[in-house]
């Protein structure tokens, strides 16, 4: 499932304006609370991925300062969805824009849990830019609704 936006305000011009006096870092910080957050970035030359630890416990990846590889973390994905993963990233890069998409992530145990992740490009100068995002995993409860969603497609 993906869904992209070409346009959309930033949570900081509407959180931070008017009543709702709520910062960035106070939206991350609740969001967290409830929810396994991790945040990656695709060096789109390099074809490099570099993941906080969250993201490579996610992926069952050991811990690394370092980049990791499209491969390594394409070998964790659910065959059905890494056509979706990589096609979103690919439209990213392609045209500038902010995409979410609905995936499943393989645990070490085997187990494929889902997760939601919501990125977009972003220059970066003197290369051809990156993606960056942020990855959450759904709550089992909404797990079983989607997985119909996704057999009547």
């Amino acid at each position: 499932m993906l869904e992209e936006q070409k346009s959309h305000s930033s949570v900081q011009e509407t959180a931070t304006q008017g009543p709702f006096q709520i910062t960035d870092t106070e939206v991350v910080e609740i969001f967290s609370t409830f929810n396994v957050l991790g945040h990656w970035r695709n060096d789109l030359e390099t074809g490099l991925v570099y993941c906080c630890k969250t993201m490579l416990d996610i992926f069952g990846l050991p811990p690394s300062d370092g980049p990791v590889s499209m491969v390594d973390i394409s070998a964790r994905l659910h065959p059905d969805d890494l056509t979706l993963v990589m096609e979103a990233h690919e439209s990213a890069s392609a045209e500038p824009m902010h995409f979410q998409k609905i995936h499943r992530i393989q645990d070490p145990g085997g187990t494929y849990r889902w997760y939601c992740s919501a990125g977009r490009f972003r220059p970066k100068e003197g290369t051809i830019g990156e993606i960056v995002g942020i990855t959450w995993e759904i709550p089992p409860q909404r797990c079983e609704a989607i997985q119909k969603r996704m057999n009547t497609i």
